[in-house]
């Protein structure tokens, strides 16, 4: 694969712990490979979104959420704010890419 970033939403972290076993196994083989290979992005919002999503929707057990949620926050985290979006929204119309990829 190249060395572009890839950005993982909240869908594909909550897979990992999802009843469906092929689910299950590539979206935890994608984050493993991406992260050795210095590839993997998530946002704080959606590490957010994964644990509230997991505790309440999944009830995926405390421990387990816990263990998850400190894994996920090791990771490269792009950290969202005001001002990010702001520039996100003037890149995404400046060179007509997507907002997500403005927000890397």
């Amino acid at each position: 694969m190249n060395g572009v970033k890839a950005f993982f939403d909240t869908n594909v972290l909550l897979y990992m712990h999802g009843s469906d076993p092929g689910k299950r196994t590539r979206a935890k083989d994608l984050l493993r490979e991406c992260l050795q290979n210095g590839r993997a992005l998530i946002s704080t919002q959606v590490v957010q979104e994964f644990y509230a999503t997991g505790s309440r929707k999944l009830a995926i057990p405390r421990t387990e959420l816990l263990e998850a949620t400190a894994e996920l926050l090791n990771a490269p985290l792009v950290l969202l704010g005001a001002p990010q979006i702001r520039s996100a929204i003037e890149l995404e119309e400046r060179y007509q890419i997507s907002f997500w990829d403005a927000l890397n």
